[in-house]
């Protein structure tokens, strides 16, 4: 994590525009609105004070706390990623803002789920639900990354294409992960549907070995493919012969021969 922050905060620049102070600003208030919704439902409400009743009301929270934990980490990843992202970052456009917005509306969103998930676990729709959008906020996320970092359209030119390949594949590996859960459902029991939750945990662990393969053994590959397609192309403009103007008469006047030219 440390060194993740190191990495990220030598390309931070010194001030921020008020355009991107108020887009951050949204952004953090949307997030703490999604993450404070979570808990507005949780809670018991047993008809009197029988020992029995109140300890049966408690047992039905079990389902709920554990889903608002797992959102709440959910939520609090995707505010550290957009956090990143936003501190790199040098100027807004139009096509970010609107990709901004729709990686809010899933964080908007997750009190909804989670509330349905922590209802009705044993449903495998309420589980698609759940993890579709867990895939589209991630989808989301690298949409954000990819916009702001393709051609450094909206970070530092010496951003290094290293750093920007690497977080491309981990925020890709999230939704790819998330929807290959749900072809567990064809294996775990059909009222637990929700046991497909634990596979997430192979975000981290994928996120990690994939770096290392990346940074071992294809970024070299990678870097001398980019470097050969921009020489490829520089040689093609050298190549292309340049436009001449037509010895064509101009408003009357007859061009002058190149031998009346010299004398």
């Amino acid at each position: 994590m440390k060194a993740r922050k190191d990495q990220f905060s030598r390309f931070i620049p010194d001030e921020k525009t008020p355009n991107e102070d108020r887009l951050v600003m949204l952004c953090d208030g949307v997030f703490a609105i999604a993450i404070t919704l979570l808990v507005i439902d949780i809670g018991i409400h047993p008809t009197n004070s029988d020992p029995d009743k109140v300890a049966a009301a408690l047992s039905q929270l079990i389902m709920p706390g554990i889903f608002y934990l797992v959102t709440f980490l959910v939520i609090a990843s995707y505010w550290r990623s957009q956090r990143n992202l936003m501190q790199v970052v040098q100027h807004l456009d139009n096509g970010f803002i609107s990709l901004t917005f729709v990686f809010l509306a899933f964080i908007a969103f997750f009190p909804v789920t989670s509330k349905l998930l922590g209802d009705y676990a044993d449903t495998p729709q309420v589980v698609i639900i759940y993890t579709s959008g867990l895939s589209g906020c991630s989808f989301a996320s690298l949409a954000l990354w990819l916009y702001a970092t393709w051609k450094h359209r909206l970070v530092r030119p010496d951003l290094p294409q290293e750093l920007i390949n690497t977080r491309s594949i981990s925020l890709l590996l999230n939704p790819l992960i998330y929807c290959a859960s749900l072809l567990l459902l064809f294996v775990v029991p059909p009222d637990q549907p929700y046991l497909i939750c634990f596979s997430w945990t192979l975000i981290g662990f994928t996120q990690r070995g994939t770096k290392y393969v990346y940074l071992h053994w294809l970024a070299k590959p990678v870097q001398e493919l980019i470097h050969h397609e921009h020489d490829a192309a520089l040689s093609a403009e050298d190549s292309q012969p340049e436009a001449t103007l037509p010895d064509t008469p101009v408003d009357g006047v007859e061009a002058m021969p190149a031998e009346a030219e010299q004398s």
